[in-house]
């Protein structure tokens, strides 16, 4: 469903309610609209604000992308087998690498994540010894990017939770509409749509047919 098809949805909506045509109403859903959809965008992780990108650093920080909302894994290739780089808390990085530039160089292995007037940066331990290239996974803010058709009930009642004065019984009751939606929508935000219950491991080997017993139960097995 497109923005232009969203306003329309709660323009009918809203004159069912309120008869008289003024620019107050399409302002009003304009104001809902933006509201709702950031509202319900930053609800959850979604998966499918999921996205994979690469930056270069090759100093102890580097700046983060634009559109940058959270951080999912940091990975580099370029050592012999590569490796996650692992991710520790602003504290906690201080504490170990009070200062990475004055350390010894090398390919990062850790970071951290932090904002500097605004802009969101990681700073790598230890610092790149030479330019080196980082796989970046992480979620995005919203700029406007297509919601997916099956998260639509979530993102209508978010919009709904800003057509009504908070406090009243109206806003009440969108926003336990839009709290139940989004309870409800966790269960269906996977991409995967197949079901493994088990990965075998090394022990496990193949369950021998039986014609006895396939004829007993119906079912493969001894």
């Amino acid at each position: 469903m497109t923005k232009k098809e969203l306003k329309d949805y709660f323009k009918r909506l809203v004159k069912v309610h309120i008869k008289e045509k003024s620019t107050d109403v399409n302002e009003l859903i304009d104001s809902a609209l933006i509201s709702g959809l950031n509202d319900f965008w930053g609800a959850v992780p979604w998966a499918f604000k999921e996205k994979h990108t690469t930056i270069s650093a090759s100093s102890e920080t580097v700046d983060l992308p634009d559109d940058f909302e959270g951080l999912i894994s940091v990975v580099e290739k370029d050592s012999a087998v590569g490796s996650k780089l692992q991710k520790y808390s602003a504290d906690e990085y201080d504490r170990l690498v009070p200062d990475s530039a004055g350390q010894n160089t090398g390919t990062p292995s850790a970071y951290k994540i932090y904002c500097d007037e605004g802009i969101w940066k990681l700073a790598l331990s230890p610092t790149p010894s030479a330019a080196i290239t980082l796989y970046l996974t992480y979620q995005t803010i919203e700029n406007g990017g297509a919601i997916p058709d099956k998260y639509i009930g979530g993102l209508i009642a978010g919009i709904a939770q800003y057509l009504f004065m908070p406090g009243s019984p109206q806003w009440n009751g969108a926003f336990t509409a839009f709290t139940a939606q989004i309870e409800k929508l966790k269960k269906a935000d996977n991409p995967d749509i197949e079901s493994i219950s088990r990965v075998l491991d090394s022990g496990d080997g193949a369950i021998e047919w039986s014609l006895e017993e396939w004829m007993r139960t119906g079912q493969v097995g001894v």
